[in-house]
């Protein structure tokens, strides 16, 4: 059983490392770390070297996953003090301008949400189903 793991495991960073555009998306997508904004990685990027498009996308994915959690969380753990409107309001916002700037990228990039997710959040089952419900529409709360 450990054998086939670690095999499976082989096989998909054996492709990746073929697919520059996937490793540069998986490393953007790592250094969004839990923010919500691509900016404070894209500054330390920028720090070392120009970011690639592959890694502006992979931030961006990483950004977005981010600030659709933290809405999704919002939206169903009242903070307790009754009226939760101008945070969730903060939080429609931050999740609608990481969403356009995922689109904007990926969209330069030629890339459809199933590449998307295959390169950042491979191991995330539910991140495609996510970002395709998405795609079609913000959360009824935030229109």
């Amino acid at each position: 059983m450990r054998v086939v793991i670690l095999a499976a495991a082989a096989m998909q960073i054996a492709a990746a490392a073929r697919d520059p555009m996937a490793v540069e998306i998986r490393r953007g997508f790592v250094a969004a770390g839990s923010k919500t904004s691509e900016q404070p990685a894209l500054r330390e990027e920028r720090d070392r070297r120009e970011p690639s498009q592959g890694f502006m996308i992979g931030v961006a994915l990483g950004a977005w996953s981010n600030a659709a959690a933290q809405l999704q969380y919002a939206l169903e753990v009242p903070s307790g003090d009754g009226d939760d409107t101008a945070a969730i309001d903060l939080d429609c916002q931050e999740e609608g301008t990481a969403f356009k700037d995922l689109q904007a990228r990926s969209q330069a990039a030629g890339l459809a949400a199933a590449q998307l997710v295959a390169a950042g959040q491979a191991e995330d089952a539910g991140a495609l189903a996510r970002l395709q419900l998405r795609e079609a529409g913000p959360l009824p709360r935030c229109r």
